[in-house]
């Protein structure tokens, strides 16, 4: 350092610079019933849900967007149990369908726990989660 600033070169500066961000709504419907082979459930509903595993039901808001081209859901917590929360999850979501013994097209929904940061969506070292979309 030569005890001056000066302003970066269009060139220099150009190095520095990151591609904005390409978060956008999904625009999935996901509503519904989701019951994991655990029996944990996880019901949708507009911009709500409620995770209930073991005695213990989560509720709050959830978001679903796009993001360098994988779905993430995000979930907030507001009550865990009789206790308000600030707890946020965030997962990588994909959607298939397979078909049961009679033929009929079941949902699955899969649950990669991730982390969205500056750079983009990171997945985490923790196992996914693997859920059937329930007739209710």
């Amino acid at each position: 350092w030569d005890g001056r600033y000066r302003r970066m070169s269009a060139e220099i500066a150009k190095s520095f610079r990151k591609t904005p961000s390409s978060a956008h709504f999904s625009g999935q419907n996901l509503d519904g019933l989701y019951i994991a082979p655990d029996g944990s459930r996880l019901k949708l509903t507009g911009s709500s849900y409620s995770l209930q595993k073991n005695d213990v039901v989560e509720t709050g808001a959830f978001a679903v967007f796009m993001l360098e081209g994988r779905t993430v859901l995000d979930m907030r917590a507001v009550s865990e149990g009789a206790q308000p929360s600030s707890r946020r999850t965030t997962w990588e979501l994909a959607l298939s369908t397979r078909n049961d013994d009679g033929g009929k097209s079941i949902v699955v929904m899969k649950l990669t726990p991730a982390r969205v940061g500056i750079d983009g969506i990171t997945l985490t070292e923790t196992a996914a989660l693997s859920m059937e979309k329930s007739a209710e």
